[in-house]
């Protein structure tokens, strides 16, 4: 999958975080450091050659692209499509046409009332 298709804004929100957050609720667990407080790596342990760098400075040319790899792998890895990934990496959940929530559904309604309208138009693929 070409990672240059995810919305350079939806990248930009997944914070380091965000990303750490959701791949340790995932099962994904730290293998190595690479550079001390700057470049973590993580794994699955049902895909261990599959790795994702979590850079945690943006001094990195090469920030976003490592933030939508992670994405993508971990979609791949899960077996899940990568805008679910992101949809949970951004805390955002599907409510309706072009209408999400920062809480999970139940019963068919929003829990709380963080309900909002996203303007932005979904990409074509």
């Amino acid at each position: 999958m070409n990672t240059r298709r995810l919305p350079v804004e939806y990248v930009e929100a997944i914070t380091p975080d965000k990303l750490i957050r959701y791949l340790t609720s995932h099962g994904w667990k730290q293998s190595a450091v690479r550079e001390e407080n700057e470049v973590l790596v993580y794994r699955h342990p049902k895909k261990p050659e599959a790795d994702i760098l979590v850079l945690l400075t943006h001094k990195y040319g090469d920030y976003l692209h490592r933030v939508a790899d992670a994405i993508v792998t971990a979609g791949t890895v899960e077996e899940r499509p990568f805008w679910e990934v992101y949809m949970d990496m951004a805390g955002r959940y599907y409510v309706g046409p072009n209408t999400y929530s920062s809480t999970p559904s139940l019963n068919g309604t929003a829990n709380g009332t963080a309900k909002h309208l996203d303007p932005t138009p979904a990409d074509v693929t």
